[in-house]
């Protein structure tokens, strides 16, 4: 109690010397930092440096916060009036602003608590960033012009008249503007303050170059990377309220907000060419300008390369959409060049929508194309033309004529095709998919508010749709809607996006997209590809002499027509689309129904079911790899039914048992029961933010989570101590395992040299530590070592009781892991475990109600009951007044995964009851639902989904109350983001306007973290994203734009996010790779390590010569595969990913690119198409092109152990052709290094191999 008391008396002591200054008269529209400037020197005069300027939006008020009292009483003795004081007061010194003078008395209200500690915090940190600040800004000018006159822009694109580089013209908007330039972005703004404007940003990220015009003709030209954004901003409030306040008086009249409103390009352009013409030239005002300008570019650091070089204007003879319109007459014509195969016209499409060349260019190398074609697999010379798109460097001021030129785009076409069949590439997409069986070769289109693009083909999982219709895969498209940026359109409280949604994304969904003369239309999409933001389209495909549509495919796939629900129709219809292995064919006689246990209009066995021993063991036969374990649990679809089935030993025969609970809909014309998911081994537990506060709510110990968290870091930073912990991590973490880095790292080590003098591999691993321990402080992702994540299913047999649950897992380590605790009874089964213990830790994600985690009893079973043949699951008892997966966060046994923990040091003392939200009831149509009504919610959707921002907003307000999650509000929004998630099944969207009042001040954990970025020395460093100018340059221009504010938190994630200095960790860590390379002699890792493979392999006998052939067939097509995925799966469009990027599995964020979660399954996707890259490419080292070529699909050859006789030869072939042969060379990124560190690690571990077989030595030789 004295604690209380001296904290509450504390907290009155701290209200008492603050003040809030209130402020009338305010001029429409001010921003922050104008206010802030009008009021800097009379603070100034008061002592008073710390304050907080608040205009109230719509009002001609503000308020002061000030952190001193006492020098606010001296402020407003001068420029101050006392409280009711009449309106014609005066004060003894005047404060102007925007021609008004200010009045200021003292708030009768108190300063809230947030605003003040986020004062605080400013405070706190400008002081600690006035000694770097001052430092850098030494001898640098302070005040600098950025803002200039300009006449109009022209959009169009480079273009060459015969050796020279002039820049054509194919739109133009022509009116008087100013442009801004920024440390980070450009704005362009036309038209006058008070009447409809528009504007335009270009982000420098995104930019390829400036190119600086001469004083005749004074412009600056942007050459793009992706359109930039373009938006209206409204003036007719402006005259509204002049109107307001002629008839209520200046006083009552609402202050005007300028509306802005996101435009798909130009105004008044009806073909938009915004999409694919990417150069835009700004018209300078004055000559005089151009110097000024031309300093202010070269000290941006952020500004991409420029040069000074004047250009001609010129005009297209026909403009680009009746060029364009030609082009796809042509290649649709089957007596032109119709006749060629879809994927080359995609391909030549492709060149020309995506604005890699001219639509004339491309009309251009149609007579070559369809001649490469009578000689050459249209496969090739589709491949070859993808090859010409990655080549191809954008046209501009640093490109040779001759690259564009109609004679040097057929060379180098003629070159990619001769190379194409000169070698095999194997690993072409077009070839890949061929030698395995569960992926598909599907083109992507991106649709975003400027433009249409063509990407891929990329190879993808199959499903339902493309599995029913194999030899008509290119009548599928993945059609994805995206900002250009390459993230989703994200709400905007500055701007309205209905155009966007409803002027773009609507029209596309609702009408056909004509590709290379193919059209397509909307079909369907899946679950997860509705938050992904992507659908599938088809054209019509001829099967059995009869045209099929899609409404007739939907009819085949199953029928829908008695869901009356569009969200829920698209769902069940999207079960079809979901990325699925097919497994056998169930005959009907297999077939068994199994009914619901029900209690308390509870389900307790809500989309589970059972399978026998002899059905599984047919589907283990083509199902995994001998390397996996067997699943005894697998997430299925089959016909119209989905969840999850688990082995029953009792079941004899062939037997699938199904409830109704998993029967969706009819799919008679579906036998195969597919699999997306299977219970393999145990999943780590690694929470996050929102886990974390509510079991600091359940008064865990915060000390707790901190040591766990300093267990993390400490295990991060031993794992670059030295090669066999780095080894660990990268196996633990899952990185470049296909490629063998971890084995290679730790080989390396073993033999005596140290991996951190080598450039990329101390690159990978630094970037996949600063990712994991970015993990650990901005997402509260610190991992659980006694804690497991399982599918969860129930107990068939009844035995388990309420408040109990079957924990089983296995296993194939053999070294003591996280799961061999004396808690974790051993069975006869090897790496079987079973967890016994009282008071144990359940819960599912996402968490974010306090009865979302329970305490439950982890039990075994009988020795004979068939639970103790299950593997990898949490069973759930069907016993009790409520079942327990839906009481932890509405959680069902579909396929859901559970979290447990059985750490004591995590149990919390006390729970709460779980919540219980009422039933949400959709609205159903009185007709079968169409087509239009599914794109319709899929808009509604994109538009509406809300559940980010009510997650961000629970985080603040239980950080800032003192009840936690606890707290009313906290428990309304856990209500509502359960309604969210629901919103993608019912159809209903969470209504907003319901969302609790928050401060706009939020805790400092939630602040985003620093860009991370690899510098010019190859190493990562962080981007402060500090830029205090640009504040001051457009905030005029955005006056509804507030910068967040931030407070320290000193609850436990607050103290878990300030422990972690990722600065001070990366210095460290740099540190200690500069003393390697001052300890080791050897400075060229790969070249020690040739010539150490080299002498074994002659003191051994082994010749490897004669494979120097097959070594660069298979680096040729490993580089070629790879640099499409650099491209591919880059968030900058143009700009490719690093190659350490790749093997690392890490994505770093881009200034102004998707971020966050979008940027997260970008990587994830990324990972999942480099994997059977890698893993084929070291296939074809180990076991050569005659053994793969033997076998049917590549995925047979994953079992093959045996030693190949050649395996060595061609490694050592494969090292040499990387290290001593120049590759792959990119314009943008060089020459490529990755295939060399494959066939390092395949040297190695071949060598080692050979050892073994012929010497039965178990170790490689020391070096030296």
């Amino acid at each position: 109690m004295p604690t209380n008391l001296q904290t509450l008396t504390s907290r009155i002591a701290h209200k008492l010397s603050t003040m809030d200054v209130f402020v009338r008269n305010v001029p429409a529209n001010v921003s922050v930092r104008q206010l802030k400037e009008a009021f800097a020197a009379p603070l100034a005069d008061c002592g008073i440096h710390d304050y907080h300027c608040e205009p109230f939006r719509n009002h001609p008020l503000a308020k002061i916060t000030l952190l001193d009292s006492a020098a606010g009483d001296r402020f407003l003795s001068q420029y101050g009036v006392p409280p009711r004081s009449p309106a014609n007061a005066r004060p003894r010194r005047s404060i102007n602003c925007g021609g008004r003078t200010l009045r200021c008395e003292r708030s009768k209200d108190d300063p809230s608590d947030w605003s003040l500690k986020a004062l605080r915090h400013e405070a706190a940190e400008r002081a600690a960033e006035a000694l770097a600040r001052a430092v850098a800004n030494r001898g640098e000018q302070q005040s600098q012009r950025r803002r200039f006159e300009v006449t109009g822009v022209h959009c169009g694109t480079w273009d060459y008249d015969g050796t020279d580089l002039v820049f054509t013209s194919e739109t133009a908007h022509r009116q008087a503007g100013t442009i801004y330039f920024g440390s980070r972005e450009a704005v362009l703004l036309f038209g006058r303050a008070g009447s409809d404007q528009l504007r335009i940003d270009f982000d420098y990220w995104a930019c390829e170059n400036v190119v600086l015009g001469g004083d005749h003709t004074p412009s600056v030209t942007f050459t793009l990377r992706r359109s930039p954004k373009f938006y209206q901003v409204g003036g007719a409030d402006i005259l509204a309220a002049g109107l307001e306040a002629l008839m209520l008086g200046r006083a009552a009249a609402r202050q005007p907000t300028p509306t802005k409103k996101r435009l798909l390009g130009f105004p008044n352009d009806p073909h938009t060419i915004t999409g694919t013409s990417k150069v835009y030239r700004i018209s300078v005002a004055s000559s005089d300008d151009l110097g000024h300008i031309r300093r202010l570019v070269q000290r941006t650091p952020k500004m991409p390369t420029n040069i000074a070089k004047p250009t001609r204007m010129v005009f297209p003879a026909q403009p680009r959409h009746v060029i364009t319109r030609k082009l796809q007459n042509d290649i649709t014509d089957v007596k032109l060049y119709g006749a060629l195969s879809f994927h080359v016209r995609y391909q030549l499409d492709r060149l020309a929508r995506n604005g890699r060349l001219s639509p004339l260019a491309v009309i251009a190398l149609l007579p070559a194309v369809q001649r490469l074609c009578q000689f050459k697999s249209s496969q090739s010379v589709a491949y070859a033309i993808s090859r010409l798109y990655l080549k191809l460097p954008s046209a501009g001021p640093f490109v040779e004529s001759k690259t564009f030129s109609e004679t040097g785009l057929v060379d180098q076409l003629e070159d990619l095709c001769e190379t194409s069949h000169r070698y095999h590439h194997h690993l072409n997409p077009y070839e890949l998919v061929k030698r395995h069986q569960h992926i598909k070769l599907i083109h992507n289109i991106i649709i975003t508010p400027t433009g249409t693009f063509l990407h891929g083909p990329e190879p993808e999982p199959v499903n339902r749709v493309l599995r029913k219709y194999p030899s008509h895969t290119d009548n599928s498209i993945r059609v994805i809607f995206q900002d250009e940026d390459g993230g989703s359109v994200r709400y905007d409280s500055q701007a309205t996006q209905e155009l966007v949604y409803h002027g773009r994304f609507k029209s596309v969904l609702d009408g056909s997209i004509i590709i290379a003369g193919q059209g397509f239309t909307f079909l369907g999409f899946s679950h997860s590809s509705l938050r992904a933001q992507s659908c599938w389209f088809m054209s019509p495909l001829i099967l059995n002499s009869v045209m099929m549509y899609p409404p007739m495919v939907l009819k085949e796939l199953g029928s829908f027509d008695s869901i009356r629900v569009p969200a829920k129709c698209a769902a069940r219809i999207g079960q079809n689309f979901t990325d699925t292995n097919a497994t056998i064919d169930i005959e009907e006689d297999e077939l068994f129904g199994m009914e619901d246990v029900t209690r308390n209009e509870y389900e307790f066995s809500d989309g589970v079911g059972t399978i026998s021993l002899a059905l599984l063991q047919k589907i283990w036969r083509v199902y995994g790899t001998r390397r996996t374990l067997k699943p005894t649990a697998l997430q299925i679809r089959y016909a119209g039914a989905k969840g999850m089935v688990s082995l029953d030993t009792r079941l004899a025969g062939n037997q699938l048992c199904l409830r109704p609970s998993m029967v969706k809909f009819e799919a008679p014309n579906s036998r195969n029961l597919e699999i997306c998911g299977a219970a393999f081994r145990p999943l780590p537990m690694v929470p996050n933010r929102q886990f974390i506060k509510i079991m600091e709510d359940l008064k865990v110990p915060n000390d707790s989570f901190m040591q766990l968290q300093q267990a993390a870091i400490k295990a991060l930073r031993c794992m670059t101590a030295d090669s066999v912990n780095t080894e660990t991590f990268l196996e633990e973490a899952s990185v470049s395992k296909v490629t063998q880095m971890p084995d290679l790292i730790g080989k390396l080590g073993w033999i005596g040299i140290d991996y951190r003098t080598d450039d990329f591999l101390y690159s990978v691993v630094e970037m996949a530590v600063v990712s994991k321990l970015r993990d650990v402080k901005y997402r509260g992702r610190i991992p659980v070592p006694k804690g497991l994540t399982l599918y969860g299913i129930m107990d068939e047999t009844g035995y388990l009781q309420e408040g109990q649950i079957f924990v089983v897992t296995e296993t194939q380590a053999s070294s003591p892991s996280a799961f061999a605790t004396t808690l974790m009874l051993p069975s006869t089964s090897g790496g079987k475990r079973v967890l016994v213990k009282d008071k144990i830790v359940i819960t599912r994600s996402p968490a974010m109600h306090p009865g979302d985690i329970q305490l439950v009893n982890a039990v075994n079973v009988p020795q004979d009951s068939p639970l103790q043949s299950l593997r990898n699951v949490v069973v759930f008892s069907q016993h009790g007044r409520r079942d327990l997966a839906s009481q932890l966060s509405g959680g069902d046994l579909n396929g859901d995964l559970y979290n447990v923990i059985y750490d004591d040091c995590l149990i919390p003392p006390i729970t709460y009851q779980p919540a219980e939200y009422p039933r949400v009831k959709a609205r159903e149509l009185d007709r079968p639902v169409t087509a239009k009504d599914m794109s319709d919610f899929f808009v509604q959707f994109m538009q509406s989904d809300q559940l980010g921002m009510l997650c961000n907003v629970h985080q603040q307000l239980a950080d800032q109350s003192g009840s936690g999650t606890l707290d009313l509000r906290c428990i309304k929004l856990a209500s509502m983001a359960s309604t969210a998630v629901d919103f993608s099944k019912t159809g209903i969207p969470v209504n907003i306007a319901e969302c609790p009042k928050h401060p706009r001040e939020r805790p400092d954990f939630m602040a985003p973290g620093p860009r991370a970025f690899v510098d010019e020395s190859g190493m990562i460093d962080f981007d402060d994203n500090n830029d205090e100018d640009d504040a001051d340059l457009f905030e005029g221009l955005d006056a509804e734009r507030r910068p967040m504010r931030y407070y320290k938190s000193e609850k436990v994630l607050g103290q878990l996010y300030r422990n972690i200095d990722e600065k001070q960790f990366l210095k460290d860590m740099q540190k200690g790779r500069r003393l390697a390379v001052a300890r080791h002699s050897h400075s060229d890792v790969l070249v020690t390590l040739y010539d150490y493979v080299l002498k074994f392999a002659a003191e051994y006998g082994v010749s490897w010569d004669h494979q120097i052939e097959l070594a660069r067939d298979i680096r040729a097509g490993y580089e070629d595969s790879f640099l499409d995925i650099l491209y591919n799966y880059s968030p900058t469009a143009g700009t490719p990913l690093s190659e350490t990027e790749v093997f690392s599995g890490t994505i770093l964020g881009r200034q102004g690119d998707a971020q966050g979660k979008p940027l997260r399954e970008l990587g994830t996707q990324m990972r999942e198409r480099f994997e059977p890259v890698a893993e084929y490419c070291r296939m074809r080292i180990v076991h050569g092109d005659q053994v793969i070529h033997a076998t049917e699909y590549v995925d047979d050859l994953y079992d093959m152990n045996e030693r190949e006789i050649e395996a060595l030869p061609r490694a050592i072939a494969c090292l040499s052709v990387g290290i001593d042969e120049r590759g792959t060379c990119d314009p943008r990124l060089g020459e490529l290094k990755s295939f060399q560190y494959i066939a390092a690690a395949v040297c190695l571990q071949e060598l080692l191999r050979y050892r073994i077989t012929t010497f039965g030595m178990y170790t490689l030789p020391k070096l030296g």
